[in-house]
């Protein structure tokens, strides 16, 4: 099997204007999303550090919520496009399909990372990655 044959793992979100597709966030999706909003997502990983092990798709899905900015920015990552006009739509998209892609994506992310503890343990390293460098 080669690299190109693999098949990622991804949902759909369906919406009242349509319906789109999501997958789980890669490193390279985490590291871009930290460079960009390096201080929500420090903000939000200092609230949940305690609890990684047990953190869930919807704990993340509130946590999310106190930085829409971000979660419009997961959301059309994981969509595949992460241009300003994408990022957007995805704030303009009714809270119902805001929730159900973060879960989706959440969800996608964490099983592909191996659960929760290891996103928070890669998203730590990321941020103190960026932290280094200044």
């Amino acid at each position: 099997m080669t690299l190109k044959s693999l098949k990622i793992a991804n949902a759909t979100v369906a919406t009242p204007y349509g319906d789109f597709t999501v997958r789980g966030l890669s490193l390279n999706d985490i590291t871009g999303l930290v460079i960009k909003h390096e201080s929500a997502i420090d903000a939000l990983f200092s609230r949940a550090a305690g609890g990684a092990e047990s953190l869930t798709p919807e704990d993340g899905i509130k946590l999310l919520q106190s930085a829409p900015e971000l979660a419009a920015c997961v959301i059309a990552t994981a969509a595949g496009s992460d241009d300003q006009e994408s990022i957007e739509i995805a704030k303009m998209l009714p809270v119902s399909a805001q929730f159900d892609a973060l879960e989706q994506i959440l969800k996608l992310t964490f099983a592909g990372e191996g659960g929760a503890k290891k996103v928070m343990e890669t998203v730590k390293r990321a941020i103190q990655g960026m932290k280094a460098l200044k």
